[in-house]
């Protein structure tokens, strides 16, 4: 019994029953008193339910935080998702506007050449009806 008191469990005694409590609170074992008033605990017995009981809480936490990780990650992977159906949307649309750009380029140097061509017209008529002019 001291030994249990040195490492912080509570005993006690109630009504013909031996309480054996951990440090927390909980409840490790209630052992009724035999006839000839004796306590008969199988410590192993207990110390090993008790592990089992301690694993099995574990086990329940480490359940619910897998499933909260699942849940994050379908989470995670549906974020991605749509990120990339936006990725590739922006690049069909600047695949539009870098074609549109390439034709608007095509038209101005078009224009560029005819407005040079226009005003070369420009001058030789000015040319032509220079001579015209100092006639009259």
């Amino acid at each position: 019994m001291r030994q249990l008191l040195d490492k912080g469990y509570s005993i006690f005694m109630k009504d013909r029953n031996l309480h054996l409590k951990e440090k927390n609170g909980r409840v490790l074992a209630n052992v009724e008193m035999a006839k000839n008033r004796i306590f008969k605990l199988n410590l192993k017995n207990t110390l090993s339910e008790k592990s089992l009981y301690d694993a099995k809480i574990e086990l329940e936490g480490l359940r619910k935080i897998c499933n909260l990780l699942n849940n994050e990650k379908q989470n995670l992977l549906n974020e991605r998702n749509v990120l990339v159906s936006q990725l590739e949307s922006v690049e069909a649309k600047f695949g539009n506007l870098k074609r549109s750009f390439t034709k608007l380029e095509e038209k101005y140097v078009d224009m560029e050449k005819d407005k040079e061509s226009i005003v070369n017209q420009v001058e030789e008529l000015h040319l032509l009806l220079l001579p015209q002019k100092k006639g009259e």
